[in-house]
């Protein structure tokens, strides 16, 4: 059963997280520092729709596993290169917000994908930055994605197929 739900997290990786966040009610925000440009940001939201994470999920298709897997059966595990970054991004202004959600080719989502969801809500707040005005933004890059001074963490990296 474990097994099936990592295939089917990694098969649609982003797929739950989009119809989470494009369920929400979203508000328009403008910033008249930057000029005419808009970004979107889900309201911060009480009650009992808080999503409530579980366990750490265990992915065996993570670039370390499965180079540890070549390993073991004696293949040369060198070959397997990295396809793509599991990384989060917290934003520490608004400039580095709108900065990153004008980027249309990646998708953000404040829950991160490799936590076992317990409960189903319409916000996420990160246990770690309570009194922050911003939340980690998690989203999948490719290995050769330009970082500007936006804090950022680099999670995991996974394999090309």
């Amino acid at each position: 059963m474990k097994k099936k739900r990592l295939i089917a997290l990694m098969g649609a990786f982003l797929l739950p997280i989009l119809l989470v966040v494009n369920s929400c009610q979203k508000e328009e925000f403008a910033n008249p520092e930057l000029g005419n440009s808009m970004y979107k940001i889900l309201p911060a939201k009480q009650g009992s729709d808080k999503v409530v994470l579980g366990n750490k999920l265990n992915n065996p298709y993570t670039l370390s596993n499965i180079r540890k897997a070549m390993q073991m059966k004696g293949l040369k595990s060198s070959d397997v290169l990295v396809h793509k970054l599991y990384v989060r991004f917290l934003p520490e202004t608004v400039e580095q917000l709108a900065g990153l959600t004008q980027d249309t080719s990646m998708y953000f989502s404040p829950i991160p994908f490799d936590y076992e969801v317990l409960v189903s809500g319409t916000y996420y707040q990160d246990t770690t930055l309570i009194n922050q005005s911003f939340t980690w933004l998690y989203t999948v890059v490719e290995p050769d994605y330009a970082f500007t001074d936006i804090p950022y963490e680099i999670l995991d990296s996974f394999p090309r197929r």
